[in-house]
Protein backbone atom coordinates (compact mmCIF):
# COMPACT_ATOMS: atom_id res chain seq x y z
CA UNK A 1 0.00 0.00 0.00
CA UNK A 2 1.77 2.96 -1.03
CA UNK A 3 1.64 5.49 1.53
CA UNK A 4 4.27 8.05 0.34
CA UNK A 5 7.78 7.76 1.16
CA UNK A 6 10.65 4.96 1.34
CA UNK A 7 8.74 2.81 3.74
CA UNK A 8 5.05 1.79 2.40
CA UNK A 9 3.13 0.08 5.06
CA UNK A 10 2.62 -3.71 4.47
CA UNK A 11 0.34 -6.20 4.48
CA UNK A 12 1.50 -10.78 4.55
CA UNK A 13 -1.02 -13.30 3.95
CA UNK A 14 -2.88 -14.97 1.12
CA UNK A 15 -6.06 -13.42 1.16
CA UNK A 16 -6.21 -9.13 1.46
CA UNK A 17 -9.54 -6.98 2.47
CA UNK A 18 -10.11 -3.45 1.50
CA UNK A 19 -11.11 -1.27 4.52
CA UNK A 20 -12.42 2.35 4.54
CA UNK A 21 -9.40 3.45 5.65
CA UNK A 22 -7.23 2.70 2.66
CA UNK A 23 -8.97 5.04 0.30
CA UNK A 24 -7.47 7.04 -1.79
CA UNK A 25 -4.12 4.46 -1.92
CA UNK A 26 -3.03 2.47 -4.54
CA UNK A 27 -2.67 -1.54 -3.73
CA UNK A 28 0.69 -3.55 -5.33
CA UNK A 29 0.89 -7.35 -4.70
CA UNK A 30 4.65 -8.91 -4.14
CA UNK A 31 5.13 -12.17 -4.76
CA UNK A 32 7.94 -13.89 -2.71
CA UNK A 33 8.89 -17.29 -4.69
CA UNK A 34 11.56 -20.29 -4.72
CA UNK A 35 12.53 -20.73 -8.54
CA UNK A 36 13.42 -23.75 -9.98
CA UNK A 37 17.18 -23.27 -9.34
CA UNK A 38 16.40 -22.94 -5.42
CA UNK A 39 17.05 -19.25 -6.04
CA UNK A 40 14.45 -16.58 -3.51
CA UNK A 41 12.44 -14.13 -6.18
CA UNK A 42 10.37 -11.65 -6.05
CA UNK A 43 8.10 -9.87 -8.41
CA UNK A 44 6.07 -7.07 -8.03
CA UNK A 45 1.84 -6.28 -9.54
CA UNK A 46 1.30 -2.27 -11.82
CA UNK A 47 -0.13 -0.47 -8.79
CA UNK A 48 -4.34 -0.50 -8.92
CA UNK A 49 -5.75 2.71 -9.10
CA UNK A 50 -6.41 4.40 -6.21
CA UNK A 51 -9.05 3.30 -3.72
CA UNK A 52 -12.34 4.80 -3.96
CA UNK A 53 -14.17 4.53 -0.11
CA UNK A 54 -17.56 2.74 -1.38
CA UNK A 55 -18.80 -0.48 0.43
CA UNK A 56 -19.58 -3.42 -1.90
CA UNK A 57 -22.53 -5.35 -0.62
CA UNK A 58 -22.52 -8.76 -0.37
CA UNK A 59 -24.07 -11.05 -2.99
CA UNK A 60 -27.15 -11.82 -2.58
CA UNK A 61 -28.25 -15.79 -2.91
CA UNK A 62 -30.47 -16.72 -5.71
CA UNK A 63 -34.01 -17.13 -4.75
CA UNK A 64 -34.50 -20.90 -4.81
CA UNK A 65 -37.11 -22.01 -7.43
CA UNK A 66 -40.63 -22.98 -5.69
CA UNK A 67 -41.44 -26.41 -5.82
CA UNK A 68 -45.15 -25.95 -6.14
CA UNK A 69 -45.91 -27.33 -2.34
CA UNK A 70 -46.72 -23.66 -1.00
CA UNK A 71 -49.44 -23.43 -3.68
CA UNK A 72 -52.77 -22.83 -2.30
CA UNK A 73 -54.66 -23.86 -5.45
CA UNK A 74 -56.94 -26.74 -5.23
CA UNK A 75 -56.31 -27.46 -9.18
CA UNK A 76 -53.23 -29.12 -10.96
CA UNK A 77 -50.23 -28.44 -9.49
CA UNK A 78 -46.70 -28.81 -11.91
CA UNK A 79 -43.61 -28.25 -10.85
CA UNK A 80 -40.28 -28.36 -12.85
CA UNK A 81 -40.00 -31.84 -12.82
CA UNK A 82 -43.36 -32.53 -14.19
CA UNK A 83 -42.58 -29.86 -17.07
CA UNK A 84 -39.51 -31.82 -17.76
CA UNK A 85 -41.32 -35.30 -18.09
CA UNK A 86 -43.41 -33.55 -20.03
CA UNK A 87 -41.03 -31.99 -22.49
CA UNK A 88 -39.13 -35.82 -22.39
CA UNK A 89 -41.89 -37.16 -23.96
CA UNK A 90 -42.18 -34.76 -26.78
CA UNK A 91 -38.45 -34.99 -27.83
CA UNK A 92 -38.90 -39.15 -28.21
CA UNK A 93 -41.95 -38.26 -30.10
CA UNK A 94 -39.91 -35.88 -32.28
CA UNK A 95 -37.08 -38.30 -32.77
CA UNK A 96 -39.32 -41.10 -33.69
CA UNK A 97 -40.92 -38.57 -36.24
CA UNK A 98 -38.02 -37.99 -37.76
CA UNK A 99 -36.88 -42.02 -38.12
CA UNK A 100 -35.32 -43.33 -35.13
CA UNK A 101 -35.99 -46.70 -34.03
CA UNK A 102 -38.84 -46.20 -30.91
CA UNK A 103 -37.43 -48.56 -28.79
CA UNK A 104 -33.77 -46.97 -29.24
CA UNK A 105 -35.10 -43.87 -27.34
CA UNK A 106 -36.80 -45.63 -24.34
CA UNK A 107 -35.47 -48.14 -21.52
CA UNK A 108 -37.73 -51.01 -22.32
CA UNK A 109 -40.90 -51.79 -24.52
CA UNK A 110 -43.13 -51.33 -21.46
CA UNK A 111 -42.52 -48.17 -19.48
CA UNK A 112 -45.24 -45.31 -20.57
CA UNK A 113 -42.74 -43.07 -22.25
CA UNK A 114 -43.93 -40.94 -25.82
CA UNK A 115 -47.20 -39.84 -26.74
CA UNK A 116 -49.83 -42.42 -28.25
CA UNK A 117 -50.33 -42.37 -32.18
CA UNK A 118 -53.93 -41.45 -33.37
CA UNK A 119 -54.31 -44.43 -35.13
CA UNK A 120 -53.21 -47.04 -32.04
CA UNK A 121 -50.18 -48.59 -33.78
CA UNK A 122 -47.10 -48.64 -32.13
CA UNK A 123 -49.00 -48.27 -28.60
CA UNK A 124 -47.86 -51.46 -27.40
CA UNK A 125 -44.25 -52.17 -27.97
CA UNK A 126 -44.25 -55.90 -27.04
CA UNK A 127 -42.79 -58.15 -30.04
CA UNK A 128 -45.55 -58.76 -32.18
CA UNK A 129 -48.38 -56.92 -29.90
CA UNK A 130 -47.41 -53.57 -32.10
CA UNK A 131 -50.94 -53.31 -33.91
CA UNK A 132 -52.99 -54.32 -30.38
CA UNK A 133 -55.86 -51.87 -30.54
CA UNK A 134 -54.64 -49.88 -33.20
CA UNK A 135 -57.26 -48.80 -35.55
CA UNK A 136 -58.30 -51.13 -38.83
CA UNK A 137 -57.47 -54.22 -36.60
CA UNK A 138 -60.12 -56.18 -35.69
CA UNK A 139 -60.62 -57.47 -31.60
CA UNK A 140 -59.85 -60.51 -30.50
CA UNK A 141 -63.54 -62.61 -30.28
CA UNK A 142 -64.25 -65.45 -28.06
CA UNK A 143 -67.84 -65.81 -29.23
CA UNK A 144 -69.94 -65.81 -32.93
CA UNK A 145 -70.60 -61.52 -33.41
CA UNK A 146 -73.78 -60.70 -33.69
CA UNK A 147 -74.42 -56.93 -34.93
CA UNK A 148 -77.59 -55.04 -34.58
CA UNK A 149 -78.89 -53.78 -37.88
CA UNK A 150 -77.49 -51.24 -39.12
CA UNK A 151 -74.10 -52.22 -38.29
CA UNK A 152 -73.49 -55.58 -40.13
CA UNK A 153 -71.09 -54.10 -42.31
CA UNK A 154 -67.31 -54.88 -41.68
CA UNK A 155 -65.60 -54.28 -44.87
CA UNK A 156 -65.80 -51.40 -47.35
CA UNK A 157 -67.40 -48.05 -46.20
CA UNK A 158 -68.63 -48.38 -42.93
CA UNK A 159 -71.30 -46.09 -41.74
CA UNK A 160 -73.10 -45.63 -38.54
CA UNK A 161 -76.49 -44.71 -38.23
CA UNK A 162 -76.39 -43.62 -35.22
CA UNK A 163 -73.36 -41.39 -34.65
CA UNK A 164 -73.90 -39.78 -31.87
CA UNK A 165 -75.34 -42.36 -29.30
CA UNK A 166 -72.21 -42.83 -27.33
CA UNK A 167 -72.06 -39.22 -26.81
CA UNK A 168 -75.78 -38.29 -26.12
CA UNK A 169 -75.46 -41.17 -23.78
CA UNK A 170 -72.98 -39.86 -21.27
CA UNK A 171 -74.58 -36.54 -22.06
CA UNK A 172 -77.63 -37.37 -20.86
CA UNK A 173 -77.56 -38.05 -17.16
CA UNK A 174 -81.72 -38.04 -16.67
CA UNK A 175 -84.06 -40.52 -16.06
CA UNK A 176 -84.24 -41.74 -19.84
CA UNK A 177 -80.36 -42.76 -19.44
CA UNK A 178 -80.27 -46.32 -18.02
CA UNK A 179 -76.69 -45.55 -17.39
CA UNK A 180 -77.28 -42.56 -15.54
CA UNK A 181 -80.14 -44.06 -13.25
CA UNK A 182 -78.46 -46.52 -12.28
CA UNK A 183 -74.92 -44.37 -11.45
CA UNK A 184 -77.35 -42.66 -9.54
CA UNK A 185 -79.11 -45.03 -7.29
CA UNK A 186 -76.00 -46.73 -6.84
CA UNK A 187 -74.10 -43.74 -5.39
CA UNK A 188 -77.54 -43.43 -3.06
CA UNK A 189 -78.42 -40.40 -3.92
CA UNK A 190 -82.22 -41.95 -4.86
CA UNK A 191 -84.32 -45.15 -4.98
CA UNK A 192 -86.39 -46.49 -7.68
CA UNK A 193 -90.03 -47.02 -7.34
CA UNK A 194 -91.58 -50.30 -6.49
CA UNK A 195 -94.98 -51.41 -6.42
CA UNK A 196 -96.55 -54.13 -4.08
CA UNK A 197 -94.73 -56.79 -5.19
CA UNK A 198 -91.44 -55.23 -5.16
CA UNK A 199 -91.49 -54.89 -8.85
CA UNK A 200 -89.97 -51.54 -10.03
CA UNK A 201 -92.56 -48.79 -11.92
CA UNK A 202 -92.55 -46.79 -14.73
CA UNK A 203 -94.06 -44.24 -15.89
CA UNK A 204 -96.52 -43.90 -18.87
CA UNK A 205 -93.54 -42.84 -21.26
CA UNK A 206 -91.39 -45.87 -20.47
CA UNK A 207 -88.78 -44.38 -18.22
CA UNK A 208 -88.19 -45.72 -14.69
CA UNK A 209 -89.89 -43.67 -11.35
CA UNK A 210 -87.01 -42.78 -9.42
CA UNK A 211 -87.14 -41.12 -6.32
CA UNK A 212 -85.12 -39.01 -4.35
CA UNK A 213 -83.92 -38.94 -0.55
CA UNK A 214 -86.96 -36.75 -0.02
CA UNK A 215 -89.17 -39.58 -1.46
CA UNK A 216 -90.26 -37.06 -4.45
CA UNK A 217 -90.62 -38.27 -8.03
CA UNK A 218 -87.97 -37.12 -10.29
CA UNK A 219 -89.27 -35.28 -13.57
CA UNK A 220 -88.45 -36.44 -16.61
CA UNK A 221 -85.40 -34.22 -18.16
CA UNK A 222 -84.23 -33.34 -14.27
CA UNK A 223 -80.51 -33.77 -14.32
CA UNK A 224 -79.38 -36.87 -11.83
CA UNK A 225 -76.48 -35.82 -9.80
CA UNK A 226 -73.95 -38.26 -9.98
CA UNK A 227 -71.14 -37.76 -7.68
CA UNK A 228 -67.13 -37.95 -8.20
CA UNK A 229 -65.96 -41.90 -8.01
CA UNK A 230 -62.67 -43.03 -8.07
CA UNK A 231 -61.41 -46.41 -9.95
CA UNK A 232 -60.13 -47.82 -6.75
CA UNK A 233 -62.17 -47.14 -3.59
CA UNK A 234 -61.10 -43.65 -3.52
CA UNK A 235 -57.45 -44.68 -2.77
CA UNK A 236 -56.52 -42.38 -5.98
CA UNK A 237 -57.86 -39.31 -6.88
CA UNK A 238 -61.27 -38.94 -7.92
CA UNK A 239 -62.94 -37.98 -11.46
CA UNK A 240 -66.19 -36.74 -12.90
CA UNK A 241 -67.39 -35.61 -16.52
CA UNK A 242 -64.09 -32.97 -16.79
CA UNK A 243 -62.34 -36.07 -17.41
CA UNK A 244 -64.00 -37.07 -20.36
CA UNK A 245 -64.39 -32.98 -21.81
CA UNK A 246 -60.61 -33.04 -21.53
CA UNK A 247 -60.09 -35.89 -23.39
CA UNK A 248 -62.58 -34.57 -26.42
CA UNK A 249 -60.40 -31.43 -26.28
CA UNK A 250 -57.32 -32.59 -26.61
CA UNK A 251 -58.07 -35.38 -28.77
CA UNK A 252 -60.36 -34.13 -31.26
CA UNK A 253 -59.31 -30.34 -30.76
CA UNK A 254 -55.18 -30.69 -31.38
CA UNK A 255 -54.48 -33.82 -33.58
CA UNK A 256 -56.70 -33.60 -36.24
CA UNK A 257 -57.15 -29.61 -36.00
CA UNK A 258 -55.85 -27.35 -38.95
CA UNK A 259 -52.43 -25.46 -38.50
CA UNK A 260 -51.55 -23.23 -40.34
CA UNK A 261 -48.35 -25.15 -41.40
CA UNK A 262 -48.71 -24.83 -45.42
CA UNK A 263 -45.25 -23.01 -45.57
CA UNK A 264 -43.55 -25.74 -44.04
CA UNK A 265 -41.81 -28.26 -46.41
CA UNK A 266 -43.45 -30.90 -48.21
CA UNK A 267 -41.59 -33.71 -47.10
CA UNK A 268 -43.35 -33.47 -43.70
CA UNK A 269 -46.78 -34.03 -45.04
CA UNK A 270 -45.75 -37.58 -46.14
CA UNK A 271 -45.09 -38.82 -43.01
CA UNK A 272 -47.40 -41.79 -42.36
CA UNK A 273 -49.86 -42.34 -39.56
CA UNK A 274 -47.33 -43.39 -37.04
CA UNK A 275 -45.40 -40.41 -36.96
CA UNK A 276 -48.56 -38.11 -36.83
CA UNK A 277 -49.07 -38.27 -33.07
CA UNK A 278 -50.71 -35.45 -30.70
CA UNK A 279 -48.21 -33.15 -30.51
CA UNK A 280 -48.34 -29.93 -32.32
CA UNK A 281 -45.58 -30.15 -35.00
CA UNK A 282 -46.66 -31.31 -38.82
CA UNK A 283 -49.07 -30.68 -41.27
CA UNK A 284 -53.09 -31.25 -40.56
CA UNK A 285 -53.48 -35.54 -40.23
CA UNK A 286 -56.72 -36.44 -42.56
CA UNK A 287 -59.87 -37.49 -40.60
CA UNK A 288 -59.80 -41.30 -39.69
CA UNK A 289 -63.06 -43.52 -39.54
Amino acid sequence: MDRGGDKPATAEGATFRVTADLAGLALRVNAVYKDANGVLENAFSAPTAPVIDVVTPPPVAAAALPDGSLVSSRGVHLIHSDLQFILDQIVIVERDAAGENLLDLIPNSRVAFGLRTVDGSFNNLVQGQTEFGASDNVFPRMTDPVFRPGYEATTGLVTDPQPRIISNLIVDQTITNPAAVEAFVAAGQGTRAVDALGNPTFNPDGTPIILDLNGVAIPRGQTLTIPNVAPDEGLSASFNAWFTFFGQFFDHGLDLVQRAAAARSSSRSNRTIRSSRMVLTGLPVPAMS
